[in-house]
């Protein structure tokens, strides 16, 4: 390992806006040497830059030029693994474009719900759950005192 590339790897895992005055001098340094890590952090960047794009269309061309740039480069096989998965899964990710919404939300609900299913070990019938499903994941204020 080069000896220069000591003690990064916060800056290659932060955006730019997110970098230390002094993460910031030493990663300018870093890409100015061009080295393979830099390149990487370049293409993480780029591909970011994905989730900002207006619309479907002009995501689809931004992911393609993205894979076409991982996968012509010189950069190790891990970018390329990366690019490969990226692409077999891209119709998937471009199904965020229309409206910009993710599950995260009904995957969170989802996770109460199984926490609340695991602490019960199990409930006499259907009616007690969904009543603790929206007890849970109501977030319903009773103005019980504290």
């Amino acid at each position: 390992m080069n000896d220069l590339l000591r003690n990064t790897r916060f800056i290659w895992l932060k955006r730019p806006e997110n970098l230390t005055e002094r993460q910031r001098e030493k990663a300018s340094m870093l890409q100015m040497l061009n080295f393979a890590t830099a390149r990487a952090y370049q293409m993480k960047l780029n591909l970011l830059e994905l989730w900002e794009m207006p619309d479907r269309e002009s995501a689809s061309a931004h992911l393609e030029s993205w894979y076409q740039w991982v996968a012509s480069s010189d950069i190790g096989s891990s970018m390329k693994r990366l690019a490969n998965t990226i692409k077999a899964h891209a119709a998937r990710i471009l199904n965020y474009f229309p409206d910009h919404l993710t599950s995260g939300l009904m995957e969170g609900i989802n996770s109460l719900i199984q926490a609340a299913k695991a602490k019960a070990r199990g409930y006499r019938n259907p009616r007690y759950l969904k009543t603790i499903i929206y007890l849970i994941a109501g977030k319903l204020d009773f103005g019980l005192p504290v």
